[in-house]
């Protein structure tokens, strides 16, 4: 059995013919697409059990994803929202001359 991930054709659906997408000889090719993966993955693979290490995924990414809305997404939304407001500070207290219409 081919150790390999499967989809129908695109080409002919009715015949339900598949093409090879991506081999999953280490499974890093699709894993490295999912942090909490690639976590589940290695620490499955260092020895802890399955579910042990499930249960460590999901602490593992709710700490990071803590982590990165807290010290990179507040301060970054707290930036753009001075910026945005220096801004409409600016453009509304701007006064620039409109040239009289040719007529």
């Amino acid at each position: 059995m081919s150790n390999a991930f499967t989809v129908p054709s695109d080409a002919a659906p009715a015949k339900a013919k598949t093409k090879r997408i991506v081999e999953l000889d280490s499974l890093r090719a699709i894993a490295a697409l999912n942090l909490g993966c690639v976590f589940i993955y290695h620490v499955n693979h260092a020895g802890v059990p399955p579910a042990l290490s499930m249960l460590a995924g999901i602490v593992f990414v709710l700490a990071v994803s803590t982590l990165v809305t807290y010290e990179i997404e507040g301060p970054m939304k707290a930036w753009l929202r001075r910026r945005y407001a220096e801004l409409k500070e600016n453009i509304s207290t701007r006064r620039e001359t409109v040239p009289a219409s040719a007529t």
